[in-house]
């Protein structure tokens, strides 16, 4: 008949069952059906002794008496196991793909994902296995654990590879714009041109190698991203009117050498000739546009300052000249004009000044003789000499004073001449 045996744990007060039946032992753990016997048996249960006293605690936690089924401590131990290892990659998952975890991380903080997927198993399972020490759930979290840690340093390891491509990317593709754009700005000096243009090549040769490109498709890829700092090189002359500028480039850009090459696309080049004449037009056709407007206003300031000149010279003569004697003294003033059309523009300005000048001295007039009438009317019994006197004495122009008194002088002779608003002679 079997009996249980209990055995002392050191230090930790506890008892491990172990099964002894006829002639044979049974040990926990791997192998747990495997019979032994004699000083074979002997040995093997020395070898697994740390191990049972160990668990001796464990055993006890769980009630196994004396007399339980060796197979319920395997079930409980696989269940730990399954337990902690759930535990295990819920809580390394996190620590992966969660919030700042170590496999979100970009750049050159991502360069030691490995190392800490690493720190971070080995943290996690010693607190997950700190009261289970030597048990036999131990044993089987560790080979279900060793597996999966293997998987996630698989992982991190990609994951550092992958973010150091990325890296890598992402430097040489700022360096080659930056070489690019100083390329561009340096157009005007071609040696400085150049030299910066082979600098953002060589940043983007290292981008296409690293994408797996090489022989024609390298050149090709080249030749583009040559092409493209040229076009944008021709476009920065163009934004600056620099027409010479933009051709220099594209000449250059076109220039055959080796194989049958040129620096710039086909396409690229015949886009930029089109950018080129399309430009060169515009500017002239601005040119032409300011030549003229320049001129114009040349012509207009002529016109004005010479009529001015001869509207002067004209104030100098009487007043009550006719408007044909100011025209033949006009056609005399500029009959010396050697251009046709400016003699014109000068001779119909003072025209025009002159016919604006004497619209406004009738109707000026006319307002006076206006308000002598109202005055009139308004002391009907005035005399003719009352009326005179308020003529020579008010503020009025010749003509009009001239006119007004022709009128007085008409009603008191009974001519029935017109009023002082109507046309009269001048004053005598």
């Amino acid at each position: 008949m079997a009996i249980y045996e209990r055995m002392k744990v050191q230090g930790r007060g506890g008892a491990l069952p172990t099964y002894r039946g006829q002639g044979g032992s049974y040990v926990p753990g791997a192998g747990v059906s495997a019979r032994v016997s004699g000083a074979d048996a002997r040995i093997l249960a020395a070898g697994a002794n740390a191990q049972s006293e160990a668990l001796g605690n464990l055993g006890k936690a769980i009630g196994l008496s004396a007399r339980a089924d060796l197979s319920a401590y395997e079930d409980y131990s696989k269940t730990k196991a399954t337990e902690l290892f759930t535990k295990y990659r819920t809580q390394m998952r996190q620590s992966l793909y969660g919030e700042n975890g170590i496999l979100t991380r970009e750049g050159e903080s991502a360069f030691t994902s490995d190392a800490d997927t690493m720190a971070r198993s080995r943290e996690l399972r010693s607190e997950l296995l700190q009261d289970m020490e030597g048990s036999l759930a131990e044993s089987m979290f560790n080979r279900l654990a060793d597996e999966e840690e293997a998987e996630f340093s698989l992982k991190a390891q990609e994951y550092e590879g992958k973010q150091y491509r990325v890296y890598q990317d992402r430097t040489d593709t700022a360096a080659f714009e930056e070489a690019a754009e100083t390329a561009m700005h340096s157009y005007m000096s071609l040696p400085d041109f150049q030299k910066n243009v082979g600098q953002a090549l060589y940043y983007q040769e290292q981008l296409l190698r690293r994408a797996g490109y090489a022989g024609e498709a390298l050149e090709r890829g080249l030749k583009e991203g040559s092409s493209k700092i040229f076009a944008g090189a021709i476009n920065q002359a163009l934004a600056s009117d620099d027409i010479a500028g933009a051709r220099n480039i594209l000449a250059e850009g076109s220039r055959v050498f080796g194989d049958d090459r040129t620096r710039m696309t086909s396409d690229d080049m015949a886009e930029a000739e089109v950018s080129i004449r399309t430009r060169a037009e515009a500017l002239q056709a601005k040119a032409e546009e300011a030549a003229k407007r320049c001129e114009e206003e040349a012509e207009k300031a002529f016109v004005q300052n010479t009529s001015a000149s001869i509207i002067s010279q004209l104030d100098q003569f009487p007043a009550a000249w006719p408007a044909e004697r100011k025209k033949a003294k006009l056609r005399q003033l500029t009959e010396n004009m050697e251009d046709p059309e400016l003699r014109r523009a000068v001779r119909a300005f003072v025209e025009a000044e002159l016919e604006g000048r004497e619209l406004a001295r009738r109707a000026g007039v006319a307002e006076e003789l206006d308000r002598i009438d109202r005055a009139f009317a308004q002391n009907p019994t005035m005399t003719p000499s009352e009326k005179l006197a308020v003529i020579r004495n008010g503020n009025f122009s010749r003509e009009a004073g001239d006119r007004a008194e022709q009128a007085v002088m008409n009603a008191v002779c009974g001519r029935g001449g017109p009023s002082a608003a109507e046309p009269a002679g001048r004053r005598r």
